[in-house]
Order: structure tokens, then C-alpha cells, then sequence
């Protein structure tokens, strides 16, 4: 690997969903090396008064499914800090269930957070990058948006869009220095599934250590200051042993 140990010092990065699980941890990663860390959570409580300055990762309650929140967000951004060098998608919901048992109620929900509110965060910040004619945006994909799982039909579907959307991103926006990356992931140390009311998968399922992805972002961050790299699947071994 080519790391560039500077590559995000003084970096205005925001991150959607950074209050707990992968989003955290990317969001020390960061901090740890230098940047500005901003974290769009529902469940945030409020940095009293932003300063900025690198290594700090200030908090802003936000649920990205809603515009008018998105809106007053961005604008919070453009108050407090010089400009919005990364964006990384992260937030997301989960419904595991086989299409005929998902309610419509649940499939809006679903996408509303997982398409909806990166869309709107990608759209706000699209405007502020192509205005400096450069940014990166990083969004959070799943290999359930790659392979057909049972019971992740509406995560699944929404995590292909992403994909696409990544993809639309590099094929409008490269020329004008706006670079797209999406990082795929299998299954993640997370707590994911007590939060989705799922059976807890047995100990020897091995998963990805929330520390593999926070360095996989930084790598996609460093990659892209000199070139191009648009997608990175992170898979853990237990599909390839026995």
C-alpha cells in the first residue's frame, strides 16, 4: 500500500450515522490522523459550538431522511467550517425479512434512510464540492447489494442503489475533480444484529473487525489523492474455508 500518513490532516470529513458501530469507528480513525470529523446521527446530541480544528469530532442530531433537517445541517456546516472535503455515507436500517413479510411502512422506512438521506447528503454536498472543483464521497455498501440473501431483499436493493449512485456520481462529476468510492462489506463485528432483533450468529461465524473497515476508508481517502479508486469489497474468510 501507498499511505499517504497525511492524506486527511485538516479534512473536513462528514459522516452519517458516526455515533456507534462502523461509523465510530471510522470517525476515530480519521480524528486520530488529523482531521475534522463531523458526525450526522440521529441519536447525537449537539456539539454546544464548533471549533474547528483537527482531531476533534463534533456532533450534529440529524435524521438524513429528512430534507429540511439535511438542509439546516449543511448550513451548520457551511457556518462553522471552511469547506467539506469527504463525505461518507454510513447511517443505514436493517429489515431481515423475506419480502412477503415486510410491510410497506417498512420498506419506505428502510429506504428513506438508506437511499433517500445519502441521496440528499450526496445532492448538499455535490453543490459545495463543484463550487472548489474537488471532494470525495465514500459510500457504505453491502455484499447484499452485490448477491441475492435470503431476507435482505429490501437491504439488499437499497445497497445496489447506492452502488449505482456511486457509480453516477464518477461518470458525471469526474472531470470536474469530484471522485466517488464505495466500500462493500460481508458481515461486520457489529451490533447490528441485537439492534435488529435478530439470533446473535454463532462464535464461529467470523466477522469483520470494525478497526479492518475504519483503516479500509482511510486507504480509499489516501488512494484517491493522486488517482482513481471507485470500490474495494471486504469479505471475511469464513467463505472460502472449511
Amino acid at each position: 500500500m501507498n499511505e499517504d500518513p497525511h492524506a486527511v490532516e485538516g479534512k473536513v470529513v462528514l459522516i452519517t450515522g458516526a455515533s456507534r458501530g462502523i461509523g465510530l469507528a471510522i470517525a476515530g480513525q480519521l480524528a486520530h490522523k488529523g482531521a475534522i470529523v463531523i458526525d450526522a446521527s440521529i441519536d447525537s446530541e449537539d456539539s454546544i459550538y464548533p471549533i474547528p480544528g483537527p482531531g476533534h469530532i463534533f456532533h450534529k442530531k440529524t435524521n438524513i431522511a429528512d430534507p429540511s433537517e439535511v438542509m439546516h445541517l449543511f448550513a451548520w456546516i457551511d457556518r462553522f467550517f471552511p469547506a467539506l472535503d469527504i463525505l461518507i455515507n454510513n447511517a443505514g436500517v436493517f429489515v431481515f425479512k423475506p419480502l412477503a413479510q415486510i410491510s410497506f411502512d417498512e420498506w419506505q422506512h428502510l429506504m428513506k434512510v438508506n437511499l433517500d438521506g445519502a441521496f440528499l447528503c450526496i445532492n448538499a454536498a455535490l453543490q459545495r464540492m463543484l463550487t472548489v472543483q474537488k471532494g470525495h464521497i465514500i459510500n457504505m455498501g453491502s455484499i447484499a447489494g452485490q448477491t441475492p440473501l435470503p431476507g435482505n431483499g429490501a437491504y439488499g436493493v437499497s445497497k445496489a442503489a447506492l452502488k449505482m449512485l456511486t457509480q453516477i456520481i464518477n461518470e458525471e462529476y469526474a472531470a470536474q475533480g469530484i471522485k466517488a468510492s464505495i466500500l462493500t462489506l460481508g458481515a461486520v463485528d457489529t451490533q447490528l444484529w441485537e439492534l435488529a432483533h435478530l439470533p446473535k450468529p454463532p462464535e464461529t461465524l467470523e466477522r469483520i473487525r470494525l478497526q479492518n473497515v475504519a483503516t479500509m476508508v482511510l486507504h480509499l481517502i489516501e488512494q484517491n489523492k493522486e488517482s482513481r479508486l471507485e470500490e474495494i469489497v471486504l469479505l471475511p474468510n469464513y467463505r472460502y474455508t472449511k
